[in-house]
């Protein structure tokens, strides 16, 4: 271990230490930091994936409503020229 900078002083190896334990509270913190906006995208993923899939039943509702509607006035100017047939 002899290799290692300061490893044979006791200013340098505390000097050492003590910036290496800065060094991991700071990696910490990132970490933490890091952690709670994954959980706020986490969170805004969820919310835009909600709101596309209500996006596309509405649109799907929409056309559904739209097919039957047409349907419905076909079926009625059927209806209408059988009954003209008819007489």
């Amino acid at each position: 271990m002899a290799i290692l900078p300061g490893w044979n002083s006791f200013v340098a190896a505390g000097s050492i230490a003590h910036s290496l334990h800065i060094a991991a509270m700071v990696v910490l913190a990132l970490l933490v930091v890091a952690e709670g906006m994954a959980l706020v995208y986490d969170d805004r993923k969820y919310a835009l994936i909600g709101a596309a899939e209500r996006d596309i039943t509405a649109s799907r509702d929409q056309e559904r409503r739209e097919i039957e509607e047409r349907d419905h006035n076909e079926i009625a100017e059927l209806q209408r020229r059988l009954e003209e047939t008819q007489r």
